[in-house]
């Protein structure tokens, strides 16, 4: 598979930039990883848990031998992962005096043999572009989610960005799995909430389908974000694949 991206993270309004992203090509050059990872506002500790997670994968995933794994096995793998930073944030709370609360989001993205293997935690959006079309692949865990599916979640529509799921060592963590099969060429779009919570889809489309790199078009995805008023870190990255 051919692959192009670019990615970018921008404090915005708020006084700390608690976002971290990473996206790069294996060094076998067999498949591509893309992860943002949203610290938790208003908790002590969330730009460390961000930190830490995206630094995790960038270790661990670089060099990796697919070529015989099943679709489960590299689930298994990016669930195991998963399981050592909560571990490693554990150990931070207990040997650093870390904070007991910190959290993240995790959007974790491995792109092999035609397909996207999606791991999520939390409220940051994968999303692909194909075909002119916009699909989502993960599901946002927050009320305004529970909101549309139950009737007793209503009342609380106000705390709509409340997250029902985190990563961090005192976090209750709902993981969700999902594999999405690739035809042809298309754009895998990964957005912290910063981003997918003020920029409409339709405006989102208008500007993947210029004629501009991908860097351009990062750059336009979070100048809308910003000209439509977000009051949080901005981050986002695209992924190019072609088969």
């Amino acid at each position: 598979m051919k692959f192009n991206f670019a990615g970018k993270t921008v404090k915005g309004v708020r006084s700390e930039n608690q976002d971290n992203f990473t996206v790069f090509l294996a060094k076998n050059k067999t498949y591509l990883v893309a992860a943002i990872a949203d610290g938790m506002g208003g908790y002590q500790g969330g730009k460390l848990a961000s930190e830490v997670t995206i630094n995790f994968i960038e270790r661990d995933f670089k060099d990796l031998d697919l070529k015989y794994k099943t679709d489960n096995d590299i689930f298994n793998l990016m669930i195991k992962e998963i399981r050592l930073i909560q571990l490693k944030l554990i150990q931070l709370i207990q040997e650093k005096n870390a904070p007991f609360n910190m959290g993240t989001t995790i959007n974790f993205n491995l792109i092999f043999n035609k397909k996207i293997y999606t791991l999520n935690i939390g409220d940051t959006r994968s999303t692909f572009y194909f075909r002119k079309r916009l699909k989502d692949i993960s599901e946002d865990h927050n009320l305004a989610t529970l909101a549309k599916k139950d009737i007793n979640f209503r009342k609380y529509l106000k705390y709509t960005n409340y997250l029902t799921s985190a990563l961090g060592p005192k976090r209750e963590s709902k993981l969700d799995i999902f594999i999405t099969n690739i035809e042809k060429k298309g754009i895998l779009i990964i957005a912290s909430d910063g981003i997918h919570n003020f920029v409409k889809a339709k405006e989102l489309l208008r500007i993947l389908k210029q004629d501009n790199s991908l860097t351009k078009k990062v750059e336009r995805i979070i100048s809308k974000a910003i000209k439509n008023q977000s009051n949080d870190n901005m981050t986002c990255v695209l992924v190019e694949y072609g088969v």
